[in-house]
């Protein structure tokens, strides 16, 4: 890990202590060559974080929990995550790239209700923190899983919003198995595809609540 990179996740686990949700670093007793003067010029850098159990949501879904998730499932999943985003943001930290595989899950299906899953965001990579000195941003380069349009807008490219809308995606995944994305500037969900496969969805949820 080299020093712009150390620094810039050191800042970040700083910001989200506490918050239920996210991974905690673990302060050492003793200082640790990371912390000691010159380490700025060594490129062997770490830092000690929590373990998170479970699986990425996207292994989870498409390995483990074959069956999918209803609708009330899938609203109830993405409920939880609104709740641990909106921590993040109160701590001033955008993740920026929400995706299947930056969210562990730990469920028992068969003992628990999904609103009992335990969420964990992972792959800050992206993120964009928000300070009353300066902010600070990570310069990864790595493709985000979705896009928002207003990502590419100058005066929303670090807005809260984007985080709102790759939710929106988390949830259209969870509906459609199908990665949200514009096709000739048509919205994900208005895509015939993936349209039909709401409708299905839907239905059935519809018709599970008559019986």
């Amino acid at each position: 890990m080299n020093i712009n990179r150390y620094i810039y996740i050191y800042i970040y686990s700083s910001c989200v202590v506490g918050v239920k949700g996210v991974i905690q670093r673990i302060d050492l007793k003793r200082p640790s060559d990371n912390t000691q003067q010159g380490s700025a010029s060594k490129k062997d850098l770490s830092l000690v974080v929590e373990y998170a159990p479970g699986y990425t949501l996207k292994k989870f879904v498409n390995q483990i929990h074959r069956g999918g998730f209803g609708v009330l499932q899938a609203v109830q999943l993405v409920q939880n995550l609104i709740t641990i985003v909106k921590q993040v943001h109160a701590k001033d930290v955008l993740h920026q790239n929400l995706g299947p595989e930056g969210v562990l899950i730990e469920w028992d299906s068969k003992q628990q209700s999904i609103d009992q899953a335990e969420l964990v965001l992972i792959n800050f990579s992206q993120a964009y923190i928000k300070s009353e000195k300066k902010a600070e941003m990570n310069q990864s380069t790595s493709p985000c899983w979705y896009k928002a349009p207003q990502a590419n807008v100058e005066s929303f490219k670090y807005s809260s919003t984007i985080d709102a809308s790759s939710i929106c995606g988390i949830l259209l995944w969870l509906l459609t198995n199908t990665d949200p994305r514009h096709d000739q500037d048509i919205l994900p969900h208005q895509q015939d595809n993936v349209r039909n496969k709401l409708d299905n969805k839907i239905a059935q949820a519809v018709r599970n609540a008559s019986m």
